[in-house]
């Protein structure tokens, strides 16, 4: 019996299956988006798009196995950047490597089954194997409710894991009969590239920096990267209308001799929509620009659409634009430019300011009014949704902005609640890098977001919508030299005179005219709470009844009855909680069978 499965990429889920034959041959789909080559005993297969750091030289299968074969694999992952999932065979080792980009915007998932290790891009390929149970993990799930996405090295399912970004895991063949009882993913999970390490050297290396030089040293290197991708394929780019979406589209646009393609995503709510400033970016820019509405008539659609896309639940209500703006991209080009990471390495939620201003006026209260506030935070950690002098009292309950920023950020606060005796496992945003804490504070968040919702959630967001239609992603933003130099870069170079992303939005300067950057930007979400009112009200009612919930592993009191009802009311802002239970419900109903929510 053969000991590997693998079903990687494309916008399927047919999970056509690769394996090793006895005489050690690494036979891979060598279909969209993939490379696949042997040179001697290393046979390897990349997916997506990677160049070497420094000279953003795009890198073919057969030249990551020639530099593997002459520098050793973690040497060559090292020097790699970009996109990517990279599969390395060493034939005589016989042993299965699998390495994952540094910033993690390619996803790939494996485990144990039947016997056999397996591994994916997405779950929908190793649901195709006859031996994938589908247990739920209720610990994870306890995550997922928490957070909006599943966290690596975790997964949804039981059995199963997710790589790292920056990591790589090496298997022999005896490890693959031990089963995945044996496995421990943060030891067995290699680190080749360190984004905690990276970001303290870079704070050690602080020093006073021309606003020019960084203007300019920024201004090549994102050209370095554009360039880069195009290289690789036909390329265009998510114009939101936003500063990181602007700077990328006007870079991808300064390198091309013709219009390149943009795509952008309107909505009929008013408070959402920003076609006009998007269109008007496009203009002065002179890309082939097409705008789209999401409707609240296909709001259903759209919904459903997402719940069988995404092969983990998945919560980030973005994600229906995504999808749409991914689907009419694909039509006219291979890849698709993106502005992620822009917020977390340049200063850009308002989360972040919200969250340092109300940890500093906590810290004016006197202590006995903050202990009196805080014994009623953790009666009700839902207080601060409740508006007023309630949520102001919540607020006060922070000791710092780090519990300020996760209040703003956490769906669930208590997920335990509807879990209960689930083991919630331990995150960064628990832990915290306790070694990183120093200077500024909101250092230590813009890192925390940075590894985590930004590499489990947003970046997990675009992967998926963008493989349903065969789209492959790439942010020049999130490029190693790039984060390097924007967490050099002191917050007064990021936040100045009243402006978030300051740094950014003067290189824009030098594209679009100051009217066109300098804005309020609304963000890429639909009215979701609007929407759960009115279009999604039937859908959301069926999915939150007491027998739904309990089939999928919900162990309800009648909370949710009453959110829902208080939410219908307008006397509660529930809709993140509810929206986040809501798609972990729809994911349940599209991925799993008959009974396989079960322990």
């Amino acid at each position: 019996m053969s000991w590997l499965a693998q079903a990687m990429g494309g916008g399927d889920a047919s999970g056509v299956p690769a394996w090793i034959s006895d005489d050690g041959t690494l036979a891979l789909t060598n279909g969209q988006g993939h490379a696949v080559c042997a040179t001697g005993r290393h046979r390897v297969a990349l997916e997506g798009i990677a160049w070497r750091t420094g000279d953003s030289q795009v890198l073919t299968a057969q030249e990551v196995a020639s530099w593997i074969a002459g520098e050793g694999l973690l040497a060559a992952l090292r020097g790699m950047d970009g996109a990517f999932v990279l599969v390395h065979w060493d034939a005589v080792r016989r042993e299965l490597s699998c390495a994952r980009d540094p910033s993690g915007q390619r996803m790939l998932f494996y485990g144990w089954m039947g016997g056999k290790f397996a591994f994916a891009s997405s779950l929908h390929g190793l649901r195709q194997d006859p031996d994938f149970d589908g247990r739920i993990d209720y610990g994870v799930l306890a995550l997922f409710l928490r957070h909006g996405y599943v966290p690596a090295p975790h997964c949804i399912h039981a059995g199963f894991f997710k790589l790292s970004a920056g990591r790589c895991l090496t298997l022999h063949e005896r490890d693959v009969r031990r089963g995945w009882e044996c496995h421990l993913p943060g030891v067995d999970q290699r680190v080749y590239w360190d984004a905690a390490g990276a970001y303290e050297a870079a704070l050690q290396m602080r020093q006073p920096l021309a606003a020019d030089s960084a203007l300019d040293q920024l201004d090549a290197r994102l050209h370095d990267v554009v360039a880069a991708s195009r290289r690789a394929g036909t390329t265009g780019a998510f114009l939101s209308g936003g500063t990181d979406s602007s700077l990328v589209a006007a870079i991808l646009q300064a390198q091309s001799s013709v219009p390149v393609p943009t795509i952008g995503i309107g909505f009929e709510a008013a408070g959402h929509d920003e076609r006009k400033w998007m269109e008007a970016v496009a203009r002065h820019l002179g890309v082939r620009h097409e705008t789209c509405v999401l409707e609240a008539g296909s709001a259903l659609e759209r919904v459903q659409q997402a719940a069988r896309a995404w092969s983990e639940p998945f919560a980030d209500a973005s994600q229906l634009p995504t999808l749409l703006a991914s689907e009419r991209l694909a039509r006219r080009c291979e890849i698709g430019l993106t502005g992620d990471g822009g917020d977390e390495l340049f200063f850009g939620h308002g989360a972040y300011l919200r969250a340092r201003r109300n940890a500093r006026l906590g810290a004016l209260l006197p202590q006995v009014m903050r202990t009196w506030a805080n014994r009623l935070h953790r009666r009700d950690p839902e207080r601060s949704r409740l508006g007023g002098m309630a949520a102001l009292y919540a607020e006060a309950a922070g000791s710092g902005v780090a519990h300020h920023y996760l209040m703003r950020v956490e769906k669930w606060r208590e997920p335990g609640a509807l879990l209960p005796g689930a083991a919630e496992p331990r995150t960064p945003y628990r832990d915290g890098p306790v070694h990183l804490q120093r200077g500024d504070p909101v250092d230590v968040i813009q890192y925390l977001d940075f590894a985590m919702e930004l590499g489990n959630g947003i970046l997990a967001k675009v992967d998926a919508a963008a493989a349903e239609y065969g789209l492959k992603t790439l942010s020049p933003l999130l490029d190693r030299e790039v984060a390097g130099l924007a967490w050099q870069m002191p917050i007064a170079m990021k936040f100045q005179a009243g402006e978030q992303k300051w740094i950014l939005k003067k290189l824009l300067c030098r594209y679009l005219p100051a009217s066109l950057v300098y804005r309020p930007k609304r963000g890429f979400g639909p009215p979701i709470a609007a929407w759960l009112r009115g279009p999604l009200r039937g859908w959301a009612s069926a999915l939150l009844a007491p027998a739904t919930l309990e089939h999928a592993g919900i162990r309800d009191d009648g909370r949710v009855a009453k959110m829902w009802s208080q939410f219908q009311r307008g006397e509660r802002r529930w809709h993140p909680p509810l929206w986040t239970l809501l798609m972990y419900l729809a994911w349940f109903e599209q991925s799993c069978k008959k009974g396989d929510g079960g322990d």
